[in-house]
């Protein structure tokens, strides 16, 4: 039974799945930290803001104020506890109007406000509650309460705690004196709302998730259709159905490769068992011909007695029969072994110009015969190759045998090797009597042969060309064929220089 988790389906939906966890993790938590930094730095900055107003406030009904000095207390409590005045000078300059105006902007009513002096000794304070840690506020403010974290920049001393955020500075006022201003203010407020909204992250990303394994299962499976498809034709599939091919229209590309590599494997899969095909049935037909003819001379022998002479004639055809057969079978083992076999070949280095020289005087033997004149036309210095001369040699060899089949008595055969830059070219020429138009598409292929009935040759398997044309490819070679009906025919090797 398939385990629906060992899927490319699966797998992917989970790969998915999880980086998109870790992307909305990843932004969810840095909107956090950001809202959280944002929200921290804007009531710090608001709560220096506030402190400064009071500053200057206070500068403002010093400056009202005749006697300076003595009213500094007064003009600290009506700021810093935002006592109302019914003095006609505060009216006059319009200091009331501007606290009520700052208090409406910063609301100082909601923050704790505190002037101590250079001793650190409070003067005024609002009437808020005060922190804990502010009530028995040292002079030097440097012992902080747990979890406080402290900074100083412009002459601020910034100071944040989990219930609080106070900021301190000193201010020279208008009077000549020096005073610590402190403004602190809670931040339950700001905790809240950060509160809010990382449970709002943590609830919404796993509905995210899940919303987006649901989309990613459907895009999956709509990537991997193809795939289905592929496999489901592949199933069906037979050696009796080789036709089907996979539709690779309007799909991605990498899926599109997929789908073609397919339908080139089936296409040459199909070509194969119709060579397998063919090739079978050429074998059957060439053994079952020799195979008949044994049959027929033995029950022809055995139907009486006869003589010791007649028998000798039957054990004679038999064996040219049986010889037939086995050239038949050597040849289609060397066939397989060249196409499948790549250490058949035992390469070496050797000198074409003597090997042909060898292969013409061989070819003379056999053309003396047939009257056929043999030529050669090879250059006078070595040139040399590295390749098996025992295959070689086959396949020149079943070129000058098929050369010497199809030319008539005082005809002629050239062998004629030229080197190239990148190759050498060996021809293999005769005067026979050609190749027709309709037989030269077949002449490379399996038991295709032509013989020639009103000559005495003995009949061909059909597989020298076939052969020929293996060993040239096994060198990394090919054969060229030019063709003239009644004029001849010219067999050209391409060997590639080493």
């Amino acid at each position: 039974m398939r385990s629906p988790f060992n899927t490319i389906r699966f797998k992917i939906s989970i790969l998915y799945v999880a980086l998109l966890g870790l992307i909305l993790a990843g932004y969810g938590f840095s909107l956090y930290f950001s809202l959280r930094e944002i929200l921290y730095h804007h009531l710090d900055h608001e709560l220096v803001s506030k402190a400064r107003e009071v500053g200057d406030l206070i500068d403002s009904y010093l400056k009202a104020s005749v006697d300076r000095e003595n009213f500094f207390l007064v003009a600290a409590k009506k700021v810093i506890r935002l006592e109302s005045s019914r003095e006609e000078a505060f009216r006059k300059h319009g200091i009331e109007n501007q606290l009520l105006s700052i208090l409406e902007k910063y609301d100082l009513r909601k923050d704790h406000i505190a002037l101590l002096d250079t001793a650190g000794k409070p003067v005024m304070t609002s009437w808020n509650s005060l922190p804990g840690f502010l009530r028995n506020l040292p002079a030097n403010l440097e012992v902080l309460p747990p979890k406080a974290k402290r900074k100083k920049r412009d002459g601020v001393t910034y100071l944040a705690t989990p219930e609080f955020r106070l900021v301190w500075f000193s201010r020279r006022f208008v009077n000549g004196q020096t005073f610590i201003i402190i403004a602190t203010t809670p931040t339950k407020s700001i905790s809240d709302t950060l509160r809010k909204t990382l449970i709002l992250i943590l609830a919404t990303i796993p509905f995210f998730l899940f919303f987006a394994s649901f989309l990613g299962r459907i895009f999956v499976f709509r990537i991997l259709k193809p795939v289905y498809a592929i496999t489901h034709t592949a199933k069906k599939i037979t050696h009796e159905d080789l036709s089907l091919r996979v539709k690779t229209e309007g799909v991605e590309e990498e899926i599109r490769y997929l789908g073609d590599a397919f339908n080139d494997m089936i296409s040459r899969l199909e070509t194969s068992f119709q060579h397998i095909a063919d090739f079978s049935l050429h074998v059957a037909h060439e053994l079952k011909t020799p195979l008949a003819a044994m049959r027929g001379e033995a029950q022809v022998a055995l139907r009486k007695p006869r003589e010791p002479a007649e028998y000798q004639r039957v054990m004679e055809v038999v064996l040219k029969e049986t010889g037939a057969m086995t050239r038949v079978i050597e040849d289609m083992l060397l066939l397989a072994r060249l196409d499948y076999e790549s250490e058949l070949l035992n390469p070496e280095k050797f000198d074409l110009v003597d090997f042909f020289r060898d292969i013409y005087e061989r070819t003379k033997l056999l053309a003396e015969k047939k009257k056929i004149l043999v030529g050669l036309d090879v250059p006078e210095e070595p040139r040399f190759f590295t390749g098996d001369q025992r295959h070689l040699r086959r396949l020149f060899f079943n070129l000058v045998d098929n050369a010497l089949k199809f030319t008539d008595p005082d005809g002629e055969i050239r062998i004629t090797l030229k080197q190239e830059t990148a190759c050498y070219r060996i021809a293999v020429r005769d005067t026979g009597i050609g190749i027709s138009e309709e037989d030269r598409p077949r002449i490379f292929q399996k038991f295709f042969h032509h013989d020639r009935p009103e000559h005495d040759a003995p009949k061909g398997t059909g597989l020298g060309l076939n052969i020929a044309l293996s060993i040239a490819r096994a060198h990394k070679g090919r054969i060229e064929v030019d063709t003239t009906p009644v004029k001849g025919t010219v067999f050209t090797v391409i060997l590639p220089v080493d």
